[in-house]
């Protein structure tokens, strides 16, 4: 039911203007209609003329805001999931221990030498290695410059 409710609420607003639009034009024909057909007193006929042609001229404009407003709020959500939809971490490594901080990502194979030596000691420096998995980087980098 809440699947894609954006673009339901963005169609809502266009069927609801359409419908209200031609609700306000029946109603002004009608009050038109009931002003000149029915023999209505004079001292009530100007109050239906401009009943009539409020329900003309203001009628859609008031039917544009409404619908403006609930398009306005569809396209938000809609906007809002799809960067939702978009930014969504992906799901983190399964760690063996239930309780432990998951390590950073390995040095790049591509990297060179140098590079890697970088990156390891610029991850021991914030603390995210310890110094063994630094020697460690250090020493195979080393091995497999040879």
């Amino acid at each position: 039911m809440f699947n894609n409710i954006g673009n339901k609420l963005r169609t809502l607003a266009i069927v609801a203007f359409w419908a209200q639009l031609i609700a306000y034009i029946v109603a002004g024909i009608c009050l038109i209609a009931w002003a000149n057909a029915w023999g209505t007193p004079t001292a009530l006929e100007g109050p239906l003329i401009g009943a009539a042609i409020f329900c003309f001229i203001g009628g859609p404009g008031i039917s544009w805001i409404n619908s403006a407003l609930i398009y306005g709020f569809g396209e938000l959500i809609a906007k809002a999931t799809a960067i939702e939809r978009n930014t969504r971490p992906a799901a983190a490594p399964h760690t063996a221990q239930s309780g432990s901080t998951p390590r950073p990502a390995a040095v790049p194979v591509r990297a060179n030498t140098e590079d890697r030596s970088e990156v390891a000691k610029q991850l021991r420096n914030k603390g995210l290695i310890t110094e063994e998995e630094y020697r460690a980087v250090l020493e195979r980098s080393q091995g497999g410059a040879q």
